[in-house]
């Protein structure tokens, strides 16, 4: 087991493992890949034994403060979160991890309904989705996701709109939107018109029933 590199699980079990069940495939440093795991308030002590991991899925249903465990996974490159609920801080420590390119949100609750990232974080940030996200006002300006190239939105219906200054991103090539608000359509619309305007080809995807991943 000291020589796994990479462990999927199709349904999320480790919840119900105690200490002695998972320190066979967690204590080494050669794991690269784990999903898709439920964390809670019992078991979460195992990310500290896996300081090399790159891709990381979880469900965090039942413990509130997964950033302080995420914080640690230096060399994270790849991180989906379920059924997560954020206060704004939580995602605030997420975005300072310096090599994460893929963000995932599945079906995640933002508390106070807005996120305003801080121009410090998501440096390194080339795949933005969202999926089923209960997000309200999401709040972006040219400082925020500089190196981001594509977006994906589905299913965001209470989601007022993208911010415009995401059209604004030198590196984005391609926003998908499927199954959200009017307002987030039009927004896509209004993005994709305004870089047109200036000469970039900004690719835009509206309706393409975009499947979960």
């Amino acid at each position: 087991m000291t020589q796994l590199r990479h462990i999927k699980f199709k349904r999320t079990h480790v919840r119900y493992l105690d200490k002695d069940n998972l320190a066979g495939f967690v204590l080494q440093d050669k794991l690269q890949t784990l999903s898709t795991i439920a964390i809670s308030d019992t078991n979460h002590w195992f990310l500290d034994k896996i300081p090399n991991l790159q891709k990381l899925g979880v469900v965090c249903e039942e413990k509130q403060d997964i950033e302080k465990d995420l914080s640690r996974l230096h060399k994270l490159h790849t991180l989906k979160l379920s059924s997560t609920r954020f206060l704004e801080h939580h995602l605030h420590e997420i975005g300072k991890l310096s090599n994460l390119e893929i963000l995932k949100l599945q079906e995640c609750k933002f508390k106070s309904l807005k996120w305003e990232p801080d121009e410090r974080e998501f440096w390194q940030l080339q795949y933005l989705r969202m999926d089923l996200v209960d997000l309200v006002n999401w709040v972006v300006d040219d400082t925020n996701f500089p190196r981001l190239e594509h977006l994906v939105i589905r299913g965001c219906r209470d989601l007022e709109e993208i911010p415009l200054a995401i059209g604004d991103i030198p590196t984005l090539k391609v926003i998908e939107v499927d199954c959200s608000s009017p307002s987030v359509v039009a927004s896509a619309r209004e993005i994709q018109e305004a870089q047109l305007d200036s000469g970039n080809d900004l690719e835009v995807r509206l309706g393409t029933s975009i499947e979960i991943q």
